[in-house]
């Protein structure tokens, strides 16, 4: 019995149904972070990873599912298979106020999935209008252009801070 749940994929991303029947979303969209060493027009490509998910029954109680986790972390995997000299920033929703706890429970499974130690996690956490944004960079110890991504990461998320 696989530990993983059957993947669809289409144009966005991948989606697949765990055994409660909730419906999960896992997508891929191109972002562009400012390159603070080609200043004015510099940026730089990176990919944003996001899941969303349409519950069967939103008044039960959610459930962890290993095999839901394991789903996911395979997804963040296999995109470091195919692109080995990318990033990509995981932004936490706040839509209902439970921003903090993804980060944590994404944490966690980072960690757990990164015993090999072959990728770094930067984060970040801004307040604006009293809700919370919690992001994290995830790349390869590996990658190439790890400096630069790094850097553009932060730049990025000064030059919000300052805007706000």
């Amino acid at each position: 019995m696989s530990n993983l749940y059957d993947l669809v994929e289409d144009n966005s991303g991948f989606q697949f149904i765990n055994n409660a029947g909730d419906e999960y979303n896992v997508y891929f969209v191109e972002y562009y972070l400012i390159d603070p060493n080609h200043l004015p027009d510099g940026v730089k490509p990176i990919y944003t990873i996001g899941f969303n998910c349409v519950r069967q029954n939103p008044n039960a109680k959610q459930r962890f599912d290993n095999k839901t986790k394991n789903t996911i972390l395979n997804i963040f995997r296999s995109f470091f298979e195919n692109h080995p000299e990318d990033a990509f920033i995981f932004i936490c929703d706040n839509s209902d106020e439970r921003e903090r706890q993804r980060r944590i429970t994404f944490g966690k499974w980072f960690r757990e999935d990164n015993e090999d130690d072959k990728f770094e996690r930067h984060h970040s956490h801004i307040v604006h209008y009293g809700s919370n944004w919690y992001s994290s960079l995830i790349i390869s110890k590996d990658c190439p252009n790890k400096v630069e991504l790094i850097d553009a990461y932060r730049f990025t998320i000064r030059q919000m801070l300052e805007a706000l």
